[in-house]
């Protein structure tokens, strides 16, 4: 494939290299919107090499593989006042990337749905589903939820949106495009180990709350939990993908960490790591069921 650009990143806030990729691999096979991620070692002028993540850059060539409009805008939420509600300035939050030379009006209009519409069934289905693919954002917000991402929901995410598509249609409404995911499974965005034992099945956003407090929605998105918890996302399934990823990666991260962090052991992070994926399908086992 044909890549202008890609990312590396040195994943210092994630000694297991993992976090990242297990939370967008979990989006894409739920049919969500992520970047693919592998990795890479990287010697500079035959310097000491390191293990990066290679992550997909999320441009024009993104949006024309994903069969999104590649002359839409695409908004990135850099801050947390990205966070879904209304702003007296609707960039508040973000940047636009790929084709800056485009109109913003439409964020301004997409903030004011998700904010100020009525909490009924009705309302929403009428004003923010007819703009908003609402299946993506809640596939968004349940494995970021599930994953415990601590640096999410009101910023590191994109949206897209075709300003060609008839209104009304579902290529005219904004995707959710998911980005950085190593503050998950145990990890806090500073690198320190938290408690993975959150209950929470909302983000930290002012739209997720709203939306998943309309029964409707909420049942869809209860039984939606339930079944990857049940099947694709199960803590079997994650633990037999964290064990190929260690199986691939293992030397390298080991002279990695013993490079640039030796106070920390890979094994042990990769055993932390497995024990945050089975408190996490705990956790919201019981928390779905709860509901």
């Amino acid at each position: 494939e044909e890549h202008r650009r890609l990312v590396l990143q040195a994943s210092w806030v994630d000694p297991t290299w993992m976090r990242n990729k297990l939370t967008m691999d979990a989006i894409l096979e739920l049919g969500g919107l992520a970047p693919r991620t592998s990795f890479a070692m990287l010697s500079i002028n035959e310097g000491a090499p390191g293990l990066y993540q290679v992550i997909e850059r999320v441009d024009r060539l993104y949006l024309e593989a994903n069969d999104l409009d590649k002359e839409g805008n695409v908004y990135k939420a850099v801050s947390h006042a990205a966070d879904w509600g209304t702003r007296w300035d609707p960039m508040a939050g973000f940047e636009q990337k790929v084709n800056e030379e485009n109109p913003s009006e439409d964020l301004a209009f997409l903030r004011e749905a998700c904010a100020d519409t009525p909490v009924t069934f009705a309302d929403f289905e009428s004003r923010v589903a007819s703009i908003l693919d609402l299946q993506g954002f809640m596939t968004w917000i349940l494995v970021q939820t599930y994953a415990m991402n601590r640096d999410t929901f009101t910023k590191n995410y994109y949206l897209h949106h075709s300003l060609q598509a008839p209104p009304g249609t579902a290529q005219d409404r904004f995707r959710v495009i998911s980005w950085d995911a190593d503050a998950t499974w145990g990890q806090n965005w500073n690198g320190n180990a938290v408690r993975p034992d959150s209950a929470d099945h909302v983000g930290t956003d002012e739209l997720s709350p709203r939306l998943l407090g309309i029964p409707e929605y909420l049942a869809a998105y209860k039984a939606s939990y339930r079944e990857v918890l049940d099947g694709r996302l199960h803590a079997s399934v994650l633990r037999a993908r964290a064990a190929a990823i260690h199986e691939r990666i293992q030397e390298a991260a080991r002279a990695d960490l013993a490079s640039w962090q030796p106070a920390l052991d890979f094994e042990a992070e990769y055993a932390r790591l497995r024990e945050a994926i089975e408190t996490r399908h705990r956790v919201m086992s019981a928390a779905i069921d709860g509901l």
